[in-house]
């Protein structure tokens, strides 16, 4: 279900369940002569998709009607995500040095997340969040003995 956060973001938000059949991580370095080369792959099953209605009920207030029979019957795409990182050790007597660079979303998936599934919207089936966009970090770490 949608977390504290999502809460106060939107407080008529309808329940979000977080159910997958299936994931998958991978993780790899490989230590090169002058480099050093990192990535994950991530990936997941599309989170459930709970189509419903809301309508108004005489002495019952606004009440949700789920629209499909099970909660799982549609959902969003399959999430699948490449981070990848190059980082370089330099060594000046007592200081070292470690430049890297991290790209985030390597292959710049976009796929969506959440829908809006309130069918009784203008907004229904449109994107609610996606995934976030390819993201590069550069850093420097300073260390001494």
């Amino acid at each position: 279900m949608a977390g504290p956060a999502a809460a106060l973001d939107r407080p008529y938000a309808a329940d979000r369940f977080l159910a997958g059949g299936w994931s998958f991580d991978w993780n790899g370095l490989v230590q090169l002569r002058y480099f050093d080369v990192a990535f994950s792959v991530d990936g997941r099953q599309g989170y459930p998709l709970t189509w419903y209605r809301q309508v108004v009920r005489e002495r019952a207030g606004i009440a949700r009607v789920p629209l499909a029979g099970r909660i799982d019957s549609s959902r969003a795409d399959d999430v699948v995500t490449v981070d990848g990182r190059v980082e370089k050790a330099i060594s000046l007597g007592d200081l070292g040095l470690t430049l890297g660079l991290d790209v985030f979303n390597l292959l710049g998936d976009r796929s969506v997340l959440w829908r809006e599934a309130d069918l009784g919207v203008g907004r229904a089936g449109l994107a609610d969040e996606i995934v976030a966009p390819r993201t590069f970090r550069l850093g420097i770490r300073v260390s001494w003995r």
